[in-house]
């Protein structure tokens, strides 16, 4: 009997120019997936919040990668939809006060979303990333076929039997799938683990997707590059606003949102509790700032201050010493728009929750009303915690899903 062809998985790798997606398209290449980097350009204006957008550089330093691991490399160019739909989308929240997370929304319409797409069109199985993050599939489902030990808990192989041996012409997806759903789980390295961006992914994104650093901590993953003579093994790892670059958000918003003086009041508390304001400073736009924020409050005082409160409409921004500021934050909020990675999700729900990238998890109840609304309940007042961010929830270890604040 002959047997049957193999197909190999073919795997898009986005590659951002940096250590860690350099890192995840080597070792799938490694693995033995056949594997094609992309670059995806997504700004490339110079405004005057900007210090520094680094697009070019980071083209050519995925490129140089791809170079090096021997394979494919492509530019796609995303810009207008990422202005569209990420950036205006930024802007709106923060004229209205919110705080908004571009990544997230960048991970749920830009990356695993027109890039998954268009990966998909072009044949691609499965596409990666070099987030820090572990996707397990659930125990019902059985991994077999050509894969390797490490990453069988990730994919589901079988023989392709439609086509004749050697047949590389057609490739199709139905090869390879997921039969059962997938989890979401905190990675190895706490401390760059990145499943808070991640929540919104549904399990028709995450079933066609690879992480392969889950496991890996960051000094393991330069240590990969260095022994493979990457060129960006020691490249400093990027900061600032999603594929824009290194910015100052005063002047980043100044071409968006007009400035305006405001008063900055200080509230303190006497006998009985009573609220006792007074204005101590001035700023110039009450949209720049956050709750729980400290920096940037150019006031002289004994002690450092705190955003407490911003009033958008009026301008005003209330500040306050860091003993105080729980008199100002909810131990119960609603949050909007929630996604649950798995949908097998029961109220009430007891869980833990974070509400700012690596905050140490706190406990909480999340309960839905007669009228569909989710409220999330601590056990203290949140402090710091500001709508328009993203709640993420998690059981243990594994991410359950998001939303965000109301």
């Amino acid at each position: 009997m002959p047997k049957l062809s193999q197909k190999i998985p073919l795997v898009f790798v986005a590659m951002s120019g940096g250590v860690d997606s350099s890192v995840a398209a080597l070792l799938l290449k490694q693995q033995g997936f056949d594997v094609v980097g992309v670059y995806m350009k997504n700004w490339t204006k110079k405004l005057p919040g900007v210090i520094y957008c680094p697009w070019e550089e980071d083209q050519r330093q995925a490129r140089q990668a791809a170079a090096k691991i021997k394979i494919p490399f492509y530019t796609w160019d995303f810009e207008k939809d990422y202005q569209k739909i990420v950036f205006t989308d930024f802007i709106e929240n923060y004229k209205s006060g919110k705080t908004p997370n571009p990544d997230v929304l960048c991970n749920k319409e830009i990356k695993f979303g027109l890039f998954l797409e268009k990966a998909r069109k072009l044949g691609a199985d499965f596409i990666a990333t070099g987030h820090y993050v572990k996707l397990k599939q659930n125990p019902a489902d059985r991994t077999t076929g050509f894969l390797t030990p490490a990453v069988k808990n990730q994919l589901c192989s079988r023989p392709d039997d439609s086509r004749k041996a050697g047949d590389q012409a057609r490739r199709g997806s139905e090869n390879f799938s997921r039969p059962n759903s997938v989890s979401l789980f905190i990675a190895k390295d706490n401390n760059k683990d990145q499943s808070y961006f991640l929540w919104t992914l549904k399990q028709n994104q995450l079933k066609y997707c690879i992480f392969p650093l889950g496991d890996l901590t960051k000094p393991e993953v330069r240590k990969l590059a260095s022994i493979a003579g990457l060129p960006n093994a020691e490249r400093k790892d990027s900061q600032g606003l999603c594929f824009v670059g290194k910015v100052s958000l005063k002047k980043f918003l100044k071409p968006f949102i007009k400035e305006k003086t405001g008063a900055i009041v200080l509230v303190s508390f006497g006998k009985g509790n009573k609220r006792i304001e007074k204005t101590v400073g001035f700023h110039q736009g009450a949209h720049l700032f956050t709750l729980g924020q400290r920096h940037g409050i150019n006031v002289g005082f004994g002690e450092p201050l705190f955003v407490a409160a911003k009033d958008v409409k009026k301008n005003i921004l209330s500040v306050a010493i860091k003993r105080d500021l729980s008199k100002f934050f909810p131990a119960r909020i609603f949050v909007k728009n929630a996604s649950w990675v798995n949908l097998s999700i029961k109220y009430p729900i007891k869980c833990s929750a974070r509400y700012r990238y690596r905050q140490p998890l706190e406990k909480v109840k999340i309960t839905r009303d007669e009228k569909g609304e989710m409220r999330v309940v601590f056990k203290k007042p949140a402090v710091g915690i500001t709508p328009g961010q993203s709640i993420v929830f998690y059981k243990g270890r594994q991410m359950l899903g998001g939303g965000i604040i109301a």
